[in-house]
């Protein structure tokens, strides 16, 4: 049941009635008795919540963040060991220079991320926190 607010076009008489979305709409004021009844229809509210993540990037940093100690140092350890890029036969980058690794490891990067921006914002809020998490 949805609660309807009506006003009468003639009395200006306020109220509101629980009706079935499939129920015809009251027309006849109760008050006055005039077909001048109509359903008032407000615009839905926007809430926007402080806080929470509005970005895939911030989400990933959240997700971070509630990871426990042991889950951390599990990630950075694998981050660690995946120090080297592979070197393709036309790569310009000389074989020769070192290969530097982020002063601050965060366990999202050690993912491998293949989807383009434009990808990502065609995913439902879920298919993109899946996306963050797994990488899938």
């Amino acid at each position: 049941m949805i609660t309807y607010e009506y006003e009468c076009g003639t009395c200006d008489a306020h109220f509101e009635v629980e009706q079935s979305i499939k129920d015809e709409p009251f027309t006849v004021c109760p008050q006055c008795e005039h077909d001048t009844l109509y359903r008032v229809i407000n615009p839905p509210l926007y809430v926007k919540v402080v806080g929470e993540p509005t970005t895939i990037g911030q989400l990933a940093e959240r997700n971070a963040k509630h990871m426990s100690k042991e889950e951390m140092d599990k990630a950075q350890e694998r981050f660690k060991t995946q120090k080297t890029i592979s070197r393709t036969p036309d790569s310009r980058l000389p074989k020769s220079m070192p290969i530097e690794t982020p002063k601050e490891v965060h366990p999202w990067m050690e993912k491998s991320r293949t989807k383009t921006t434009k990808e990502v914002q065609k995913m439902t809020p879920e298919q993109q926190k899946r996306y963050v998490q797994t990488g899938s």
